[in-house]
């Protein structure tokens, strides 16, 4: 498990590429298993443990559904596997490392906060968009635009579909 973790974190650096991710169920579940606890432990302060989980479970759904439909388009169905196995153990690194932002947003006072803050939420969101970027070109296929364009995309659906779901996670 620690390999798999390693492997994740080399992803997240560029390292690596998701054709190096091992296939199966037990790996996948274990990717998905990470991105829900890493996800509900950065989130839990806002909305809960029920509140968390369940915003968690809305964005390995949303991860899904989007890969899914980015690789039918391409003909890359038998990638899904792999390629949402490295999304979703790339999603557990990347809230961990964006767990320190988390705490300092929710201790700012009266909602200022520090540049030092926003520029670290800006620079983590584009490291994010370079991620899904670059796994979209290696398991779709996509043209490098063509997958930053989808990588914005997926951003700006995810933000929406959160947005909405989040005060019923209250």
């Amino acid at each position: 498990m620690l390999n798999l973790l390693f492997l994740f974190v080399r992803l997240a650096f560029f390292k690596a590429t998701p054709d190096q991710v091992p296939v199966g169920r037990s790996t996948l579940t274990i990717a998905v298993l990470m991105m829900l606890t890493a996800n509900v432990v950065v989130t839990f302060t806002w909305y809960g443990f029920a509140g968390a989980l369940f915003l968690a479970l809305v964005e390995v759904l949303l991860n899904g559904l989007f890969l899914y439909g980015c690789l039918a388009v391409r003909q890359h169905r038998s990638r899904f596997e792999q390629s949402l196995t490295a999304i979703c153990g790339i999603s557990a690194v990347m809230a961990l490392v964006a767990w320190p932002w988390a705490l300092a947003v929710g201790a700012a006072e009266n909602g200022e906060l520090p540049q030092w803050i926003m520029w670290g939420q800006m620079i983590l969101m584009m490291w994010s968009l370079l991620i899904w970027s670059r796994i979209l070109r290696l398991a779709c296929g996509f043209n490098q635009l063509t997958a930053a364009a989808l990588s914005l995309s997926f951003f700006f659906l995810s933000a929406v579909v959160i947005a909405s779901v989040a005060p019923t996670a209250l």
